[in-house]
Order: structure tokens, then C-alpha cells, then sequence
């Protein structure tokens, strides 16, 4: 009986659309450059009504931050092409799906310039980590400025020079091998050029510490198969979000799938999807994107014994059941036979 409620439940289309969250899934750390400006984050926020661009080297820590005027796709290339021009053109970029990013324009640039462009699966921010936690500590420099009324410029600039805990050097450092000179009282011998070693190691064991502590509380979710039943997270008009039945379309990255909910497509995170045991709706178009459309009616048939031999064939394919109900037969206690039932 256990077993059979379980089962209803898991076909229950109202129990699975109001699911809880699931949970953490196991950090998964960006492999760590081998030199500084190889690969970049990059990300837009906000800050007092006024829009900048972060952007930030995965080696180094370094970030630049440059104010726009707009926020289309053309500002955000003039302010990469500025910062590339005066440290060079990396390897790859890493951004989310931002309009900016995922535009003609945009892969247009990237492609003429030859840089690898990776783009974050919507609504995880977690994926773009290293310019989401950029833009924390560029928006607090910023705040606490405007709060206090001092150069912003000139708290970037101590913040660049600032060594990081468990590193030995600033960021500065690990970008241009020296230190820049600030208003604070340096040895001349200290501003004199020196190539920091020993930086990837250190982040790879700083980023395994890091790991271990953010595992604890964590779930490896299953992947997912090419044509299974999921459901799909979904916040509607900023309410409390609800799992939506569609299908598993193909799948980009470790964590990272394509689905089809109501006629339309979407990438999502493995953490917003889950896999259900509800049937799929028996529409031919929902197979269209997975595979070639294939006869699975088989051929018209022209007697009636083949007709008969196939409703025989449909009767004995057993259809999936969701739970076994058992009947009983109920009889009143023997102390009522002289009574009339009504």
C-alpha cells in the first residue's frame, strides 16, 4: 500500500507543480587560467540610478568598472574594446544571457576578435559567480563613497593594492607583476616590476577549501535523459515559483538543459529541474526537436484479419499503471441477518 500511495502522488500534477526547492547542488569551480587576462567575467548592474560594467580576470581578481551611458550592446563592446586595448584580448569571456550578451551584435564582435564566449544558464546567477561577487564588492567601495564623500577612484586604487587572504599578493600584483603607486608611503624598491609566482596553486587550494566547506549541504542531482518528462521552476509574475510539465530537449553543459514547456523553449540549470513520473502529453509536435518524425502507427492495413491482429496486439501491450487498487467485498456481520438492509 506504501508503494501504491507513493505512486499516486508521483503522478499527481497539482502535488508536483507546488514542489519545494531542491537542493544544493555540489560546487563546481571554473578551471583556474594559467595567466593573467586569459579569461574574464563580466556582468551590468545598477547603482544609483546610474548603469556600469564590471569586468573582472579569473587569475587575478583585478576588475574594471566603467559607467554607461546605455546599456545596449554597442556601449558594452566600446567599454570591453577600451579595457582590451590596454590589456590585451583574452581567450574567453564568460557573461549570462543578458540581451547585451546574447545579441547579433554582440557574437559579432566576439567572433571577429576571437574570443570564446560562454554564457550562464538564466536565472543562476551562481554559473557567472566570479563577476556576481565582483559587482558585491565594486557596489560597497561605491556606497560607502558616496556615503562618506570621498574619491571613489581613489578607494579602487587601495582596494587593487590591497594583498588577498591566503594569496601574499593584490590583485594589481597578479595582473602586472608590481605594485601601483598609491598615497600611502612605499619603498621605492617595493614599486619596482616582480612576476608573482605560485598564483595558480595557491587559488586551486584556496577554491578546493572552499569547495569542501560549500559540499556539506549538498545533493548530486542525476542528469537527465534526452526525451524524459521534467518539470520545470518557473516564477510567475514574481510570485512564488511553480514546476511546470515539459520535456528534456538536449542537454549544453554538465549542468545545463534545454527544455520544452507549452510550445517553447528554454535553458535552465539542472537545479530547476526536476525529473517526474507523469506522463507526456500524446501530441506528435512535442517530439519534433528531439528526433526525426517517425510512422508509429505502422501501415494502413488492408484486411480485416490484419486490423483484428493488431487491436489484439493494442489489447496485450500492457499501459502504464500508476497505483493497484484492490477491492474487497464487504458483508454485514451474521447478528444482523433478521435485520433488512435498506
Amino acid at each position: 500500500m506504501n508503494q501504491e500511495i507513493r505512486d499516486v502522488v508521483r503522478q499527481c500534477s497539482v502535488c508536483n507543480e507546488h514542489q519545494a526547492q531542491q537542493a544544493k547542488q555540489p560546487l563546481l569551480p571554473r578551471e583556474v587560467p594559467d595567466r593573467p587576462w586569459k579569461t574574464l567575467g563580466t556582468d551590468l548592474f545598477t547603482l544609483n540610478g546610474k548603469d556600469y560594467l564590471i569586468t573582472v580576470d579569473y587569475y587575478s581578481d583585478f576588475w574594471e568598472v566603467d559607467e554607461l551611458q546605455s546599456t545596449t550592446s554597442a556601449d558594452v563592446i566600446t567599454c570591453l574594446k577600451s579595457q582590451f586595448s590596454r590589456h590585451g584580448i583574452p581567450k574567453g569571456v564568460i557573461s549570462d544571457n543578458g540581451p547585451q550578451y546574447s545579441s547579433d551584435e554582440f557574437k559579432c564582435f566576439m567572433e571577429e576578435w576571437e574570443i570564446h564566449h560562454t554564457t550562464s544558464s538564466p536565472h543562476h546567477p551562481q554559473s557567472n559567480g566570479k563577476a556576481e561577487s565582483a559587482v558585491k564588492i565594486a557596489k560597497n567601495i561605491m556606497k560607502k563613497c558616496a556615503k562618506s564623500g570621498t574619491d571613489i577612484y581613489k578607494a579602487i586604487l587601495e582596494w587593487r593594492n590591497t594583498p588577498t587572504e591566503g594569496m601574499q599578493s593584490s590583485p594589481v600584483q597578479r595582473l602586472m607583476s608590481r605594485r601601483t603607486q598609491t598615497t600611502l608611503p612605499t619603498a621605492q624598491h617595493l614599486l619596482k616590476p616582480k612576476v608573482v609566482t605560485g598564483v595558480k596553486r595557491k587559488k586551486v587550494e584556496k577554491g578546493k577549501k572552499a569547495k569542501t566547506q560549500f559540499d556539506k549541504l549538498t545533493k548530486e542531482l542525476p542528469d537527465l535523459k534526452v526525451g524524459q518528462a521534467v518539470r520545470v521552476q518557473f516564477a510567475i509574475n514574481k510570485g512564488r515559483p511553480t514546476w511546470q510539465l515539459g520535456v528534456c530537449m538536449r542537454k549544453l553543459s554538465p549542468r545545463s538543459y534545454v527544455v520544452k514547456v507549452n510550445e517553447q523553449l528554454y535553458r535552465r540549470n539542472r537545479k530547476r529541474i526536476q525529473s517526474t513520473y507523469e506522463s507526456l502529453p500524446a501530441t506528435p509536435d512535442v517530439w519534433t526537436d528531439i528526433q526525426p518524425t517517425t510512422n508509429t502507427t505502422g501501415p494502413q492495413c488492408n484486411n480485416p484479419g490484419d486490423e483484428e491482429q493488431r487491436e489484439q496486439q493494442q489489447q496485450a501491450t500492457p499501459s502504464p499503471v500508476v497505483a493497484h487498487t484492490r477491492t474487497r467485498t464487504i458483508r454485514p456481520p451474521s447478528r444482523y441477518n433478521d435485520y433488512v438492509q435498506p
